[in-house]
Formats: structure tokens, C-alpha cells, sequence
């Protein structure tokens, strides 16, 4: 329903006969204040030190003939469980003993399982003050088991006499000092049942292949109440305690793996614990202690390390941190985590979870804590945790790692169905719910491990608000993303009145944030509850998350929260300046459509957010905002809102210079309609716009669509609207809206108007509904059809513009013809025009083709991995036309612009929707003779056979490769084991030509799924580079198909939506440099692959789909080592080859031998070559290898080369240039290729770079070989410098 205010404003539209006159002339942007900056802040850390006790050193004297040779498997932990005095006399040494531990409930006595004969002596220690201890020294076993050691052989003791209330067992191990042993804590708290009856220890003296004894510690016991002051620390498995047991009974904590107060157990995973070493973080050393703020204040803590050993084969279920209370309890709790700082032994305090509740005194409480998550480890500095309660909380920033498993499903169904792993405070994060309503957490198919960071938003205004910072999640998914992480909040304390909220996001820089809603009018009905959303925060970098380190907090729904200087009511427009910076200028008009209706323009950043690699891409999307420009100058936005439906137009500084009036357009009321296409005239600004049906009869393929025209004059009143003929008998054949849709242009000067407009036909005699692009022209005066002609089969996008005596347009088609098409149209329906730019076809699979015919082998692009055949059926067209696609230029010329991939005919790289990564590209061809190409760029020939296996010849002259995005070296058939989601790739791009005859380029830069960034650069008229592309430091949006315009002297002008209201963006550009910005780097590398590779295996196996569903057997036999679907063996996260891209035919001559030289666009890299890192504070260079660069994350490089500073080393970017990316070919020395035979010698076995640069054997061969793997490349595409195989500039 529309609001009162927009209502009266139709009304009062419709009454009057004309607008205000608009302002005249390019507005003053130089005037325009500035948008509004943002602050981000967390609480001052406390600085602390760590302190444990002195170890105490005392003498251990050995007793004369007290030894004893203890077999270790006489007494068992199942005997002793039945009966206490049922002791096997000899595995005892007076007070002392050991015994077998269960193993998954059983006990395994056996050679085959244990470990056997410690010899045992009995003696004294003496401490030096004339105290000694009665003590037992226990060697190593002299057996160790056949298979492997069910169940740890441990430690028991007995009292003889009056007991005391509670016994603490010591450990003594040798030390340096010849003779001398340092005294620690194994175990605390022991309590005897009887005199005399031995009591079983938590102590192991053998634990799963790690040996605690390997240096014969020193046992002795002594009261409670006569404690040493002497350090506690002990190994902590880590996996003893499961989720599983402590779920079914808190109080079944096996003491093993606690020190004193905290402990650690198993997490599950789904829904089942796996606490096999196979599957586990494991042994670590934790050590009790005390920290101290420098104010009087200590802290009983515990200094957790870094784990032995990572799990053999993966991660199952993560290992989280336990603690308990003794004595009184508080309402709740806080752990606290002391992160080391550089500066000696001071420690950083933060909050890591609170609010937790702790039922019984003595009893452990399982927490969210994670200690080891997917690869990163959050103990990789040893932390240190503590506890307080929350009525003694501290004032220190908060951070978490959410693990992000949380399903929809669970928490729709119950509100409080979270752990405390799940949430931060008042935020959380959840899995949405997957296409076909159903929910998953498999991590194959996730996101995962958010690192959050509370904090508080501050504007300029101060104005404050609680608010999160989602920092990029540290494991994606392994397979296809099925799920979207989504965010959940809860309100405490009062609610506002109507209850609703709006989640609102800050993506980075704050200086000039972009501030966007991430959901709106979120309706909460119980305080402290917490509720679901739509706004995402992954996929990381996406769009809809705003990318890492985006910002979020909560408001109510009535609170207007926007980074402009003040955000504009209805009706009025707000400028302001986002930045303005060495040659680049970013300006934007805000204008005021919020009323009681929240308005749903279209956002790009939300609606149609497809990645290149999914296949709805390639099928284009309709135009969604159509800038007008009508009388006297008036400027406009035809658009329509992507909720309702509603068609409105926006008028901009006409009468008032702060005016913003919107109108709604008439015969849309219900809703039923798309906009397709709006245009205006300069005489009296009348408006004309088409509309189809949005939703054909899908049961009558025979069916017509309905499809107006309607004209308005610039007030909204209608002037004529007409019904076209959609049938067959004489009409214009319209059965169904297609997604690529359609353009106008109005030709005032020839009195025509020209629909470019794509859709499916009616059912033909072939039993068909073909889909063709047409070209329908309309008189302008009744809008009847003056003639309809096809001009290409399929067509995935389009393009039309007015030119002299008719029109121009471009359309991007897949079959007939296959490629982009540039016509000129006359008013009388004349076409006249040719494919300027073609591209590769996948080829069929299989010798049979659907309509039955057979086809021989397709030998020029078949391979080992894939066999094609002559015939194929390709709808993919591997491009994407920017918009405008064509631009006339003053010498007679046209420069068409697209994003392809490259090369652009090699048919052997297809079989996905995204093969290589799509760069920009151009051709410039004659305006009279769209044949006669300018441009002196590549050319090259290809072909396809088409469906029926007839041969078709394609030829590309010209083309100018721009941009240089590459895959790091994906092979033909490779797709399947390349990691796309790294790949950058350029797309949604955007036009001008500026008053000296450069062109101007914008585009955003996606991964295979999501977007990263925009870019421009600039070109001149002969496509040379002026401006390099640059990275423009603002998350500015563009809609997939909509031509940027130029109304004021050379200023780009794009419209979009900031997720509050339409916004249109102006972009200026001076003196051809390259933006800078504090924030964001100055220049963007020159578009290597996201990583590259070492060259080396990372290692890193692929998990298994699913985890066994039950846990192996308790029977004596060793413990399945892998789950039940065994990974591949192949790493998960093997290295892309290194960048290159293969010229169209090898060069000739003689191979390169020797060492590669390098050129100025050549470079070479060793693994072992070092770059300037930091200077630590002792003044001491620290460096790095650029083999360990080359394994980082992509924010990690590109981090790293963005630096400058250099020390005895120079950058990173200036040593490790491959890695880098900072020239257009480059190899890696130990980059590996797939080997080539060689005559007499087999196989080449030293297959890398630096040995081909080396061999003078049969090198031509092997940089001309086309062989490959399914993990590694031909040499001419991995070691380019050495082949000499780098592309010719």
C-alpha cells in the first residue's frame, strides 16, 4: 500500500501541467560537504604478567634392595572398579602401584595392547631443609605393545593410618643438575576411601605412543594441608572428555584432562564425538599460575600450549575448554583470555565468553571456547585463561570465534536452542536455511569460524552504538556453498514501541564508510530473545556480507542510520562528497524516497547477486534503472521498486536544487508488470516505457504475454498507453519474459522509437519455444508497431542507442550468430551488421548427439582427461558486454567493450560456466565498416561444428586484452581440483568516453561467486592504457546491465542503492593518476592469481564428505584410522599453478637453455628468496621466504605486497614478484609440470622450473608438450620464462 504523503503527491502530479524548471548547468561538487565518518572502538586491553611458581629441587636417594620389576598389566581399572582390594600384589611396590585404564570400557591386559615391566625403586627425596619424602621412581617400561596401547597405564597409591581429607601427588623430574630433580603437581585432590585401599590416579604413565616417563620421574604423596609450593603443569590430552559423556552425566569428568580448575574436552560433530588421536588436536601442556596487572590485582590462570601433534587425517568436532568453581557460586561467569604481547613476558586481557552460568559448586562446565578450529589454532601464542565473576568483570575488549554451525532449522524451531559457542553477547550467526527448505552444518558445503570483535560504533555526530566486527571466516567451504551465514541478535531491556529493528552494516573504510541495511523491520517479541535474520555475513567478500572486517549493529526500525551528512526526507535530495583524492573523485546525490513504505529500488548489492560461475549468469538480467533526461534539462530516474512492482519516476533538482519528487507511473497498479525499457524526449519530456507481463501460462505453451507501451508526460499523466499484438496471426510472437530483456531508445530527430527486447516465442511447428532477440520499432505518437525483426538467436544481452539517422546497437548472442553483434537500424527496419568479437564452444561429450546422430572424435581439442566430439550445443557464451557495449567515437570509430575469457577460441577450456577468468577486452572497428578492425591487438582463428556436426568457421582481429587476471595456471580439463573462488575476475562493466577522447572504465572485480571490489581505469581512443586499473577505496555497487551515462562534462554518472534510498553516483577524474587512499592501496597489483603457489604440495588432505555414523568397535584391534569414506589423498588445498597465459601458437626456434633471464615483463622467482618483513624491537630484521609468502591467505598477500618498506631485503614486492603479481609473466622455481618422456630415460623425474632452466635435454619437447594432469600442467603453461612462452605485448 503507498504511503499518505506519496499518495497526495500523485494526486497533486496529476492535477498540474508541469514541474518546476530544473537547475541548469554541472552542479559545484567541490561545494558538496562530506559524507559522514564512522569510529570503531574497543575497550583499552590490560597489560599483565604470568607468573608460576620456582620448581622446587630436592635429591632422591634410592633405598637399598627396594626394587621391583611391575609387569603393568596385573591390576586393571575394570578388576579394581569391581573391587577395591582385588590387587594384584605384583604390580605394587609397598605404597605404590600401577594399573591397567579402560580402553572404550574394556580392559586389554595383554602384550598385544600394553606396555609391560617398569622397573620400580623405592627411595627418599630431600628437599634440603631437612624434609624428605618417601618416594617412587618408575623407569621406562622395557615391553611396549605389538599392536598399539589400549587404555594407559597409570599411577595408584594406598595410606596406611589415619587419613587426611585430601592427598596431592607430586612428580619429581630430573633435571639438568646431576642428581637433582624439580618437583611439580600431577594430580590435586585425591581422596582415599580407606586406609590401606589403594586409589586409582588420573596420572598416565603411557598415553597413546607419547611416553611420560622417558626420563624416570619420581612419584611421592603427600597431604593436602602440607602442600609444596611448587609448579602444577601436566600434558592435557585433549580428548578424553567428549561432549557426548558430559551431556549424559556432568559429573563423569575423567581428571586426566584437567589441571586443578579447568579442563578440556571433545566437541561433537554431527551429533556424535570422535575422540581418537586419528581425529584429534593432542597433549597439551598446560601449566597453572597467577597473573598480575601491575595494580594489586592477581588472578589464579592457566597457561594452555600449543598441541603436540595435529590429527593425522582431520579435525572431527573441536577441542573446547572446561572450568569449574570451588566454594560459593556467583549468578555468572567470565573466562578471560591473556593473548602474549611482543614486549617480554606482558600478556594482552580479553573477554573470550560471559554470561555463563555455572550450576554446582566443583563441577565442570563445558564452554564455546574452541582451542583449535579448521587450521587455525587460537593457542598458537599460548594464551592464558581465567576466570571471574561477572559481579568482578573487567573492562577489556571482547573477542570470539563463532564456529557458525548453528542451523536454521533448530533455532525456528526453538528460540534458545544455541550454545554458547554459537554467540557473542547480544550477536550470533547461524546457517540459513538451504534452496529447498531443508538445513545442513556439513563443513564441506559452510563457511565457518567468524572471528568477532565487540565494539562500539561512533559517528561524528556521536552518536553511539553497540556494534560487531566480523572478520573473515577462516574456513570456506570445500565443496559447493549450499547454505548462507546469517546473523541473529537479541534486544535487552525494553523494547521500543512496534518492536522492530533494522540490522545495519558499515563496510570499511571508515573514513568514507558504506552504510547499508542489512535487513529491515525485524520484528521482536520477547527481550532477550534472540531472533533470526536475512542479513548475511557470508560468503566472505560477498555483496550481501559486506566483506571482512564489515560492521554490524541494530537499531530501531524508526532511527535512520546513514553515513550521509543528513539523510533527506521525502522529497528532498542530500549531496555529499565520499572522497576526493589524487585524480579521483566519488560524489552522490541521496534522494529522499523513505515514507511509511519502505520503497525496495534495486539493490545490486542484494538483488541478482550471481556469480560468474553459476549458470544463470550467462543469461544476463533486465536493465533496472533508466536515467532520462527530459525538457529544459530535467533530469530523471525511470525505475521500479523490486517488492511491489510499482513503476516510478524521480525527478532531481527540478525547481529546487534539493529536490527529490517522486511519482508513480500508471498502468502497473496491480503490480503485474516488468519494466523493460524507459526513455524520454527533450521537447516536453514526455516519458515512454514498456511493460510485460511478469509471468507467462506455463500451461499453455501457445500462450500470448500481455505487453504495453505507455506514454506519460513528465508529471506521471498518462498521454497513451497501447496493448501490443503478442500472437503469431500478424503480431510480435511473445510467449515469455526473458532475463536479458531489453533496451530503449527514442530517436527524436527520425520520429522512431527502437525496442531491443529478448524473449521466447510462441511455440513453433517444432514443438519448440525458441528464445531471439528482436528489434520492434513504435511510432512515438500512438505507440503502434511499425515493424519487428529477429536479429539474433539466443541473445544474452543488449544494447541500443539513437545515432544520426537511426540507431545503434550491440547484442551478445550464442548461436546465430555466436558472439557480439553490432548493427546499424533504420527507421524502416533496415539491419545492417557483423559479429565483431566470437568466442570458444563447448563441444559434445559424447559421439551421440540428443536429436540421435552420431559424430566422429573432435582429435584438436580432445586430451587425456576429455574426449569431444564434432557436433555441440552450447548455450555458455563465456563474455559479458559492458554497457554501454559500443561507444561512437569523434574519428569515425567504435570501441566495443566486453569481459571474455581468454584465449578467447580455445574450445578445449570450457565445460563450466567460468573456465579461465574474465578480463576486459576491446575492439575498435571502422563506424561505416563494422568490418574494418582498428585496433591493433591479437588475432586469432577458431571454429565449432555446430549441432549438426557442420564445420563453422570464427575469426577475432584486434583485440586488446586490458586487464590481466589470470588462474594460476589451470589446465584444460583441470576445473574441477581449481580453486575459482580465488580467481579474480572482471564484470557488471560500465562506460564513457570523456571530453578529450579517453574512455573510462568501471567494473567490479568478483570471485567465482562473490564480489571483492570496483575498479576503473582509463584507456585512450587506440585502447593504450592512460589510467591502470585502480582500486576505487568504496564498496561502490553497479546493477549487472545498466549503462553508466554522462550528463555533466566528464563526469561518470551510475545509480544505485545505498539500502536506504537511491543514490546517484558521480565520478570525476583529473590529471590521469591513480587513486590513493589512507586505507586502501594506491594502485591494485596487476591481477595475479589470489595465491600463488610454493610450487610444493600444502598437504592438507580433503576431508571426507561424512564421518562415520557409529565409532569403532571396542574389540582389541587398532582404531580406524580414516572415517568411512577415506579422503583422496590428494591435498584439499593444492597450490594453483603459477600465472600465465598461453599464446595462441607456441613460439618457433630454438628452446630456451640455461638460466631464465628476465625482462622487464618476465620474472623469476625462487621459493628460498627472501623479503623485508618487520624490524622487531630489539632492532633486529626479521625476513621471510617467498615460498612461504606464496602459501598465505589472499588477504595475507596481498597485504604483505602492498607494503614498501624494505630494509637489507628489499619488499616483498619488489623480491618475490610472482607472488606478487607485479609482472605479466612470471615463474616459479620449484612450480611443478607434468613430465614429458623422455627418449631412454622413462619418465622425467626432476619435473620443475628450475630444472627445466637447467637441462639442456630434450627441452623442446617438453616446453611444447600439451600433457597434463589433473593437479599439474604442460611446462610451456607452469614455467612460461623458461619455455618461452610468455604472451608478446
Amino acid at each position: 500500500m503507498l504511503s499518505k504523503a506519496l499518495v497526495t503527491l500523485i494526486v497533486a502530479a496529476a492535477s498540474s501541467t508541469s514541474l518546476p524548471a530544473a537547475f541548469a548547468g554541472t552542479p559545484d561538487f567541490g561545494s558538496w560537504p562530506a559524507v559522514k565518518s564512522f569510529t570503531f572502538s574497543t575497550p583499552d586491553p590490560i597489560t599483565t604478567t604470568f607468573d608460576t611458581p620456582d620448581p622446587l629441587t630436592i635429591l632422591f636417594a634410592p633405598h637399598n634392595g627396594e626394587t621391583k620389576l611391575l609387569s603393568g598389566k596385573g591390576n586393571t581399572e575394570c578388576k579394581l572398579d569391581d573391587n577395591p582390594y582385588n590387587v594384584n600384589a605384583g604390580d605394587i611396590l609397598d605404597d605404590i602401584g600401577i594399573f591397567k585404564g579402560a580402553y572404550q570400557g574394556s580392559c586389554y591386559p595383554y602384550d598385544n595392547y600394553a606396555y609391560s615391566d617398569f622397573l620400580t625403586e623405592k627411595g627418599s627425596l630431600d628437599d634440603g631443609s631437612g624434609k624428605t619424602y618417601e618416594a617412587y621412581k618408575i623407569n621406562h617400561p622395557n615391553n611396549v605393545p605389538v599392536q598399539f596401547d589400549a587404555g594407559a597405564t597409570k599411577l595408584m597409591f594406598k595410606v596406611e593410618g589415619v587419613l587426611a581429607a585430601s592427598y596431592i601427588v607430586y612428580k619429581a623430574q630430573p633435571t639438568t643438575s646431576g642428581g637433582t630433580y624439580a618437583v611439580q603437581v600431577a594430580q590435586k585432590d585425591i581422596v582415599p576411601v580407606a586406609p590401606g585401599q589403594f586409589v586409582m590416579t588420573s596420572i598416565e604413565l603411557t598415553n597413546s605412543g607419547f611416553d611420560d616417563v622417558s626420563d624416570p620421574p619420581i612419584f611421592f604423596v603427600v597431604p593436602s594441608d602440607e602442600a609444596l609450593t611448587a609448579p602444577e603443569s601436566k600434558t592435557l590430552n585433549g580428548s578424553v572428555n567428549s561432549q557426548c559423556a558430559l551431556e549424559n552425566d556432568p559429573t563423569a569428568v575423567n581428571l586426566q584432562d584437567t589441571v586443578d580448575k579447568i579442563g578440556l574436552y571433545k566437541t561433537k560433530y554431527d551429533g556424535s564425538c570422535f575422540k581418537q588421536k586419528d581425529y584429534s588436536y593432542y597433549n597439551f601442556l598446560t601449566e597453572k599460575g597467577e597473573l598480575d596487572d601491575g595494580a594489586g590485582h592477581k588472578y589464579e590462570a592457566y597457561k594452555i600450549g600449543y598441541p603436540q601433534g595435529p590429527p593425522p587425517d582431520w579435525q572431527v568436532g573441536r577441542t573446547h575448554l572446561m572450568f569449574k568453581v570451588k566454594g560459593s557460586l556467583s549468578s555468572s561467569y567470565t573466562v578471560y583470555k591473556a593473548q602474549p604481547r611482543n614486549e617480554g613476558d606482558a600478556y594482552t586481557v580479553t573477554i573470550v565468553e560471559k554470561g555463563i552460568t555455572v550450576p554446582t559448586a566443583d563441577q565442570f562446565v563445558m564452554t564455546g571456547i574452541s582451542l583449535t578450529d579448521s587450521g587455525y589454532n587460537a593457542i598458537s601464542d599460548a594464551p592464558i585463561f581465567f576466570i571471574l565473576p561477572d559481579d568482578q568483570a573487567l573492562t577489556v575488549p571482547i573477542y570470539k570465534t563463532l564456529p557458525g554451525t548453528l542451523d536454521e532449522c533448530t533455532i525456528e524451531n526453538d528460540h534458545t536452542a544455541y550454545g554458547p559457542g554459537d554467540v557473542v553477547e547480544s550477536f550470533g550467526i547461524f546457517i540459513g536455511k538451504k534452496s529447498d527448505g531443508s538445513c545442513t552444518t556439513n563443513e564441506n558445503n559452510r563457511y565457518g569460524n567468524f572471528l568477532i570483535e565487540k565494539g562500539e560504533v561512533e559517528d561524528e555526530l556521536g552518536n553511539r552504538y553497540e556494534a560487531y566486527k566480523v572478520k573473515y571466516p577462516d574456513h570456506i567451504p570445500t565443496q559447493r556453498q549450499s547454505s548462507n551465514s546469517r546473523l541473529m541478535f537479541k534486544i535487552e531491556g525494553a523494547l521500543v514501541p512496534g518492536s522492530l529493528y533494522n540490522v545495519m552494516k558499515i563496510q570499511p573504510p571508515m573514513s568514507h564508510p558504506t552504510v547499508t541495511v542489512g535487513d529491515h523491520d525485524i520484528s521482536v517479541e520477547t527481550e532477550g530473545q534472540f531472533v533470526t535474520t536475512s542479513a548475511l555475513v557470508a560468503p566472505p567478500g560477498s555483496p550481501q556480507a559486506g566483506g571482512p572486517d564489515a560492521i554490524f549493529f541494530v537499531v530501531p526500525a524508526i532511527d535512520l542510520v546513514s553515513a550521509w551528512p543528513a539523510f533527506p526526507t521525502t522529497g528532498l535530495r542530500v549531496e555529499a562528497t565520499i572522497f576526493s583524492k589524487d585524480g579521483l573523485s566519488l560524489y552522490a546525490e541521496v534522494l529522499g524516497l523513505q515514507t511509511e513504505v519502505f520503497h525496495s529500488p534495486f539493490n545490486p548489492s542484494i538483488n541478482q547477486a550471481v556469480g560468474l560461475d553459476d549458470h544463470v549468469h550467462k543469461y544476463g538480467y533486465r536493465k533496472v534503472y533508466f536515467p532520462i533526461v527530459g525538457a529544459s534539462g530535467d533530469e530523471g530516474i525511470v525505475w521500479q521498486d523490486q517488492t511491489t512492482f510499482f513503476i516510478y519516476v524521480t525527478w532531481i533538482g527540478v525547481g529546487d536544487d534539493e529536490s527529490a519528487i517522486t511519482i508513480q507511473l500508471p498502468e502497473n497498479n496491480s503490480g503485474d508488470f516488468y519494466l523493460l525499457g524507459a526513455v524520454s524526449e527533450t521537447t516536453n519530456g514526455d516519458i515512454v516505457y514498456m511493460l510485460m507481463d511478469r509471468t507467462a501460462d506455463s500451461d499453455d505453451p501457445y500462450s500470448a504475454l500481455t505487453v504495453k507501451a505507455v506514454k506519460v508526460n513528465k508529471n506521471g499523466v498518462l498521454i497513451t498507453a497501447s496493448t501490443l499484438d503478442t500472437s503469431t496471426s500478424g503480431g510480435v510472437n511473445i510467449h515469455a519474459y526473458s532475463s536479458s530483456a531489453g533496451t530503449l531508445a527514442w530517436n527524436e530527430s527520425q520520429n522512431s522509437i527502437a525496442w531491443f527486447i529478448a524473449r521466447t516465442y510462441i511455440r513453433g511447428s517444432d514443438g519448440l519455444n525458441h528464445q531471439a532477440l528482436s528489434v520492434i520499432l513504435l511510432d512515438p505518437g500512438d505507440l503502434s508497431v511499425v515493424s519487428d525483426k529477429q536479429v539474433t538467436s539466443h541473445s544474452w544481452n543488449n544494447y541500443i542507442i539513437d545515432s544520426g539517422d537511426g540507431f545503434l546497437s550491440a547484442d551478445l548472442g550464442d548461436n546465430y550468430p555466436r558472439g557480439i553483434h553490432v548493427n546499424k537500424i533504420t527507421p524502416q527496419a533496415s539491419i545492417s551488421g557483423d559479429v565483431v568479437y566470437t568466442f570458444k564452444t563447448q563441444h559434445g561429450t559424447t559421439a551421440q548427439n540428443p536429436a540421435g546422430n552420431t559424430f566422429p572424435v573432435y582429435e584438436d581439442i580432445s586430451n587425456n582427461e576429455q574426449t569431444f566430439y564434432q557436433w555441440s550445443n552450447d548455450n555458455d557464451v563465456y563474455t559479458e558486454m559492458a554497457q554501454p557495449a559500443l561507444l561512437e567515437l569523434d574519428d569515425s570509430s567504435l570501441i566495443i567493450v566486453f569481459a571474455g575469457e581468454f584465449p578467447s577460441l580455445d574450445s578445449s577450456q570450457t565445460g563450466a560456466n567460468l573456465n579461465n577468468p574474465r578480463n576486459i577486452g576491446i575492439v575498435k572497428v571502422d563506424a561505416n565498416d563494422f568490418t574494418n578492425v582498428l585496433s591493433k591487438g591479437v588475432d586469432a582463428t577458431g571454429g565449432f561444428y555446430k549441432f549438426g556436426g557442420v564445420w563453422t568457421p570464427q575469426e577475432n582481429k584486434g583485440v586488446i586484452q586490458l586487464t590481466q587476471f589470470t588462474s594460476g595456471g589451470a589446465g584444460r580439463r583441470e576445473l574441477s581440483s581449481v580453486d575459482k573462488t580465488q580467481w579474480d575476475n572482471a564484470t557488471r562493466v560500465k562506460t564513457a568516453k570523456l571530453s578529450n577522447g579517453n574512455i573510462v572504465i568501471v567494473y567490479e572485480v568478483w570471485s567465482s561467486a562473490t564480489y571483492k571490489r570496483t575498479e576503473y581505469m582509463v584507456i585512450d581512443s587506440l585502447g593504450g592504457v592512460v589510467t591502470p586499473s585502480t582500486f576505487i577505496p568504496y564498496a561502490l555497487r553497479l546493477a549487472p546491465q545498466d549503462p553508466a551515462v554522462m550528463i555533466y562534462d566528464d563526469t561518470v554518472t551510475i545509480v544505485g542503492y545505498d539500502g536506504l534510498s537511491l543514490v546517484r553516483y558521480h565520478i570525476q577524474l583529473g590529471g590521469g593518476h591513480p587513486a590513493t587512499d589512507t586505507n586502501a592501496p594506491s594502485v591494485n597489483p596487476s591481477h595475479p592469481p589470489s595465491v600463488i603457489p610454493s610450487g610444493e604440495p600444502s598437504g592438507s588432505p580433503e576431508e571426507p564428505s561424512k564421518v562415520p555414523s557409529v565409532m569403532p568397535s571396542g574389540s582389541p584391534e587398532e582404531p580406524s584410522k580414516v572415517p568411512s569414506v577415506i579422503p583422496s589423498g590428494e591435498p584439499s588445498g593444492s597450490p594453483e599453478e603459477p600465472s600465465s597465459q598461453l599464446p595462441s601458437v607456441i613460439p618457433s626456434g630454438d628452446s630456451p637453455s640455461g638460466s631464465p633471464e628476465e625482462s622487464s615483463d618476465q620474472c623469476y622467482e625462487s621459493v628460498k628468496d627472501r623479503y623485508y618483513l618487520k624490524t622487531d624491537t630489539d632492532g633486529e630484521e626479521i625476513t621471510k621466504t617467498c615460498g612461504s609468502l606464496a602459501k598465505k591467505n589472499e588477504n595475507k598477500v596481498k597485504r604483505t605486497c602492498a607494503k614498501t618498506k624494505s630494509g637489507t631485503t628489499g619488499a616483498a614486492k619488489d623480491v618475490c614478484k610472482v607472488t606478487c603479481g607485479v609482472c605479466p609473466c612470471g615463474e616459479i622455481d620449484k612450480s611443478r609440470f607434468y613430465p614429458r618422456p623422455v627418449k631412454g630415460e622413462g619418465k622425467v623425474k626432476n619435473n620443475i622450473c628450475r630444472w627445466l632452466a637447467s637441462t639442456k635435454k630434450d627441452i623442446e619437447s617438453i616446453c611444447t608438450s600439451d600433457r597434463r594432469s589433473d593437479k599439474l600442467g604442460p611446462a610451456k603453461v607452469v614455467c612460461p620464462v623458461t619455455c618461452g612462452t610468455c604472451p608478446n605485448e
